[in-house]
């Protein structure tokens, strides 16, 4: 057992001295074979020096969705969409885990399991909430049945570190919306608007459906109607709805086709309908997704998502490494004038930066400059530069670029167009140009990437650890490198 192993064993056992007696999961066999399966598989996980060490992620094995993100008590907690046996999907449970800071994260018991003496063969996505009368509760989709269910679980002790299914299962069936079919019914979300308890549900047609509670245990509810449909007719399916507002307008967040999508407006409560005004991608690239939200304890809202990384052959990261999947970091969501939605890591990340570098103003006309990094680690990295451009500059940012330059994960701006590493985000400048930024983490296998704190793309990489370059070249005139700085990143895993 590697010294890694001992302490993550460590920690777990510590969770049983908050409980004044033996843990519920130690006498239920489906969550103790579950945490089984996860401890099995952390020695794997740890040999693998692909797996990030900033990020979120489970001890081991498979991770999905972030499901029912939350703080109450003085701790964020987050549930997620859990494989305990394996690093690929299936047998889905929800992992559990909490923090105090959204930084460095304290792994719990396995929150939900399949109850198979029921019926049930898998939990799905859902939400947290605590109900008027102060009871925390999980609702999830409950998948096994001849349809899927919305299901609830409440917690068995304070510290939230055991769970128990709701008596009056199912809470919510299709009978509801009947006789309107729905295929897909799942992933609740539920939200606040006057004093209501909310909740819309996705699916296919492509509809998300809302409903109204009628008690304050939140265990009736009423059909409201359709909330929205998507435009595109193309789309089968809404996954991972979240709809919440946002200064004095309404964000609707849906999951589809590997993407995720945002549309901003008006709701009308009394009609039970969502008016899209503008819509756009919340990330770029197809290694995100199922994105999900919550205040923190400044009340801003922090968007929490899913690095899908799947298999090699889907532009993620190979099998039987006893891992897959990451969130991503926190981001703060804003809305611009102009009703963009404005996404920029939170600023307490900054406390994880160790050494800098820091480069000044250089002018660059048609030609490249290379930056030395020192003896800087480059797997662990934070990158911000500020670039001034004009509608007609082409720029090359090349990252991790290997010594002769045949290697590279390159950044490039052209015909208003920025692609990073093969990503194309539209990126139109105004005539007398404008200040681009580029806030670039590297968390060893994992790139995200914020421009101008609106656009986001998230990128598993492989490139060999001595690729250690950085370069910058200006292929069409002069442009202005107004700074560049860049920080090594202390990890939060041991």
């Amino acid at each position: 057992m590697t010294k890694n192993t001992c302490i993550i064993s460590f920690r777990l056992c510590l969770i049983f001295l908050l409980l004044p007696s033996l843990p519920a999961w130690a006498e239920n066999p489906a969550v103790d074979q579950a945490m089984a399966g996860i401890q099995a598989a952390i020695p794997t996980a740890q040999a693998d020096p692909l797996r990030p060490v900033f990020h979120f992620r489970p001890p081991a094995q498979w991770m999905n969705d972030i499901n029912g993100p939350i703080y109450y008590n003085n701790y964020y907690h987050i549930f997620y969409q859990h494989n305990p046996y394996g690093d690929q999907w299936g047998n889905m449970h929800w992992g559990h885990a909490r923090s105090r800071d959204l930084l460095s994260w304290e792994h719990l018991p396995v929150a939900l399991w399949p109850s198979k003496e029921k019926g049930e063969e898998a939990c799905f996505s859902g939400c947290s909430v605590i109900n008027p009368a102060g009871e925390p509760m999980l609702f999830y989709t409950s998948i096994g049945h001849v349809n899927a269910q919305q299901w609830v679980a409440l917690p068995a002790d304070e510290n939230w570190l055991t769970w128990k299914k709701h008596p009056d299962n199912p809470i919510l069936t299709d009978a509801l919306h009947s006789p309107l079919s729905i295929p897909g019914w799942r992933d609740p979300f539920i939200f606040t608007h006057e004093n209501q308890y909310f909740m819309v549900i996705g699916g296919g047609a492509p509809k998300v459906l809302l409903y109204q509670a009628e008690n304050e245990n939140l265990t009736q509810w009423k059909y409201r109607g359709i909330l929205f449909e998507h435009p595109d007719p193309k789309i089968a399916y809404n996954e991972c709805p979240a709809f919440f507002s946002l200064g004095k307008k309404w964000i609707l967040i849906i999951s589809h086709d590997a993407i995720a999508e945002y549309f901003i407006g008006r709701f009308d409560p009394e009609e039970g309908k969502f008016l899209p005004e503008k819509q756009g991608l919340i990330n770029h690239g197809k290694n995100f997704y199922a994105p999900t939200c919550m205040k923190d304890q400044n009340g801003n809202w922090i968007l929490l998502g899913w690095w899908n990384g799947y298999d090699e052959s889907r532009g993620g990261w190979p099998q039987n490494k006893g891992w897959n999947g990451c969130m991503t970091l926190p981001r703060i969501l804003t809305l611009a004038p102009d009703l963009t939605l404005q996404q920029q890591p939170r600023p307490q990340l900054q406390s994880l930066r160790n050494r800098h570098l820091s480069f000044p103003e250089s002018a660059l006309d048609n030609r490249q400059q290379v930056f030395e990094l020192e003896d800087l680690p480059c797997d662990t990295l934070e990158i911000l530069a500020r670039i001034q451009l004009n509608p007609h500059d082409r720029f090359t940012l090349d990252l991790f670029r290997s010594a002769d330059g045949t290697r590279t994960i390159p950044i490039t701006y052209e015909k208003d167009e920025l692609n990073i590493d093969g990503v194309k985000i539209p990126l139109p400048l105004p005539n007398d140009g404008q200040l681009c930024t580029l806030h670039i983490f590297r968390d060893k296998s994992v790139l995200e990437v914020f421009v101008n704190n609106c656009l986001c793309i998230a990128r598993v990489i492989s490139p060999p650890n001595e690729d250690r370059g950085l370069a910058f070249s200006a292929r069409n005139g002069k442009i202005l490198l107004k700074s560049l700085d860049i920080w090594q990143i202390n990890p939060v895993w041991p």
